[in-house]
């Protein structure tokens, strides 16, 4: 009897229909069957909006603009057409720091010069100078503009800047002396007039300088001497 079960099992397990098999998964295809295993996503395209500028960044970039031709005005003779030129400079959103700054105000202080408006002039130098104190040829500029404007102080001043600079530049000693005279200071002139003197003893002008600035000082014999000394030379 167990036999015969055992048959009848091994008939029924092996007359069974095969595991199905898992159909594979056909490949993606485009519109017209092509296959395309790697189709990538299309990114979005994001718009940056454009960046607002500022005031003080238009102001800088009108001060750039400006100074080509402002310096190119100054070149030709054409002092006014310089000042105009360069309006950004008035601008109050215009840094302090802007670039070209000092350039500009230089150019500007040369043209108000030209043009006889001296005491701007001096104002713009003023500028110019904070940024480079120990340059002796803008003091200079700068002594004329306000020699010129009638400020005597102010233009001592920067030839007594100019002689801490470099103390033998004879026309610095001179040019004070020339103040300290019209002041009628005069032993501080007779003193500067010496230390050109020194300097330059060949020089006529200075003997002479000095024989008035002695004689107004009431030294008729020292005058005398000097005059004596230029007419020998």
């Amino acid at each position: 009897v167990v036999l015969i079960v055992l048959g009848i099992l091994s008939a029924i397990l092996s007359s069974g229909d095969p595991a199905p098999k898992l159909a594979a998964t056909p490949a993606p295809t485009d519109e017209e069957g092509t296959p395309r295993p790697h189709r990538s996503r299309s990114r979005a395209r994001v718009s940056i909006p454009p960046m607002e500028v500022g005031p003080g960044q238009a102001a800088a970039a009108a001060l750039s603009d400006a100074l080509a031709p402002a310096r190119k005005a100054l070149e030709e003779g054409k002092p006014q057409e310089a000042i105009k030129a360069l309006a950004p400079l008035d601008d109050p959103a215009l840094a302090k720091n802007a670039r070209g700054q000092n350039e500009g105000h230089l150019i500007r202080a040369r043209a108000l010069a030209r043009s006889g408006r001296y005491k701007e002039a001096s104002l713009d130098f003023d500028v110019v100078i904070a940024a480079r104190p120990k340059d002796a040829a803008l003091l200079a500029e700068r002594a004329g503009a306000r020699a010129d404007a009638g400020d005597t102080k102010g233009a001592i001043d920067d030839l007594s800047a100019i002689l801490n600079l470099s103390p033998k530049d004879d026309f610095a000693w001179v040019a004070r002396a020339d103040f300290y005279l019209g002041l009628k200071r005069y032993e501080e002139a007779i003193a500067d007039y010496s230390e050109a003197i020194k300097l330059q003893p060949g020089s006529m002008s200075a003997y002479l300088k000095r024989s008035r600035a002695k004689d107004l000082a009431g030294d008729a014999k020292g005058a005398a001497a000097d005059r004596e000394k230029a007419i020998g030379r």
